[in-house]
Order: structure tokens, then C-alpha cells, then sequence
């Protein structure tokens, strides 16, 4: 009898230690959803890195981010400021609060200085994200878009059949509602899908100049993402 509880006991401790989450498992979220792209867990199985460098008073975390880029396809690794984490919600200025190449130690002190380091936290200026975390190792957000029908309206929007639509995946959703997909056409071309709740769409095509990053918070504000917590 107590061969077979050790027994129970010894899988019951592999099962839990599979489904543990990774160290500061919401500053993954926080990584994942403020740099564009940047997605926690590939299909190779390569998960993202966290490495805090530093925590001011008010609890905001400045910290590198290193995971796969959906538009690029290799991984990188940003500078990002949390402003606030919590269990399956977390805060940060959307679209001025990393770094992700070409950065020095003064871009980093300017990104600080944006983000309000050591100031009081201004709620006002939060964007947040809801998330859950899945023991296979995949961050999700809590609500969800019919697959096919995304599929179907941006081959529609495009002017070409879906069977050419590929690798499409979510890479954030607005507290509205509105979802920000990656896919490609002929497995080559990259694009963005802004999908909104009623399946209409929006799409821009990646490029690898400087600016797509201006590009793309034009794209969103264009088609009416929504911005802050509410």
C-alpha cells in the first residue's frame, strides 16, 4: 500500500511540475503583448525568456524580452517596461514602452523617462491585457475569434483564394475586442489583419524598413483600436 501511494504520489509531482508556470510567467504576457510580433511560444517549442534588470518604487519592471518574431521569424530580444502585473492582467503604455533594436544605455534612459519611471503610476495612461496561462506553454487571451471565418475575409479582403492563407496567428486584442493577426500568402509574404468583432478586416503587409512600427500604430488608430483599459 505504501509502494502504491509513493507510486501516486511520484506521477501526481511530474504532472504538477509539467503544468508549472515559468518564472515571472505575467511579465511574458506583458513582453508578448506590448511588442508588436513578439509571440511567447513558437512552434518549435522555444519559449520566451524573461530577465528583470530592474524594479523602481512603484513596482514597474524594466526588464529584456527575448522570443520569436512572427514578422521576421527569428527571435530577438526588446527592452520593456511593465507598469503593472498582476495575476492574469497586466499594464503598460502601449506603443512607447520598449525597445527592440539598435538601442543604447540612453535610449534605455529615455524609454524610462516616457514610461514615468519612479513617478507615481497614472492609471489613465495603462493600456491592459487579459491573459491566461495554458501548462502546454501558451499564453491566450480570454476571448477568441472564429478561425476559419478570419481566414476567409482576409483571403477575401486580399482578392485571392484562402487555401493560399497560411500560419495565421493572433498576436493581441484590444479591451474592445478587436484582434491584431499575423498570417502569410504562398508561405512568403507577411501580413497584419485588423479583425474586428463582426469578422470585418483591415490589412497591412509587412516590410522590414525602419518605420513599419509607425506604420503599424497608424494602421491601428486608422482602424479603431482601442486604447487603455476600458
Amino acid at each position: 500500500m505504501k509502494r502504491l501511494f509513493s507510486l501516486l504520489l511520484f506521477f501526481c509531482l511530474i504532472f504538477l511540475s509539467s503544468c508549472a508556470y515559468p518564472d515571472h510567467w505575467p511579465l511574458h504576457a506583458a513582453g508578448s503583448y506590448s511588442v508588436p510580433g513578439m509571440y511567447y511560444y513558437d512552434t518549435k517549442g522555444a519559449e520566451s525568456e524573461v530577465e528583470v534588470i530592474e524594479v523602481d518604487s512603484e513596482g514597474r519592471t524594466l526588464f529584456y524580452y527575448t522570443a520569436k518574431n512572427l514578422f521576421t521569424g527569428v527571435r530577438e530580444t526588446a527592452v520593456v517596461i511593465c507598469q503593472k502585473a498582476e495575476q492574469k492582467r497586466v499594464y503598460f503604455y502601449e506603443d512607447r514602452c520598449y525597445l527592440l533594436s539598435g538601442y543604447d544605455q540612453s535610449d534605455v534612459e529615455k524609454l524610462k523617462q516616457e514610461n514615468d519611471w519612479g513617478k507615481p503610476l497614472d492609471e489613465s495612461k495603462f493600456s491592459v491585457r487579459k491573459f491566461t496561462f495554458s501548462y502546454k506553454g501558451t499564453l491566450n487571451n480570454e476571448t477568441h475569434l472564429e478561425y476559419g471565418s478570419v481566414r476567409k475575409n482576409s483571403a477575401s479582403f486580399l482578392g485571392i483564394d484562402q487555401s493560399r492563407v497560411s500560419e495565421l496567428l493572433v498576436f493581441d486584442c484590444d479591451p474592445k475586442g478587436n484582434f491584431l493577426y499575423r498570417f502569410k500568402v504562398d508561405d512568403e509574404l507577411v501580413y497584419i489583419a485588423l479583425v474586428k468583432t463582426n469578422y470585418d478586416v483591415s490589412i497591412l503587409e509587412f516590410n522590414d524598413e525602419p518605420g513599419f512600427i509607425e506604420e503599424l500604430v497608424a494602421f491601428k488608430k486608422q482602424n479603431g483600436w482601442v486604447y487603455g483599459m476600458s
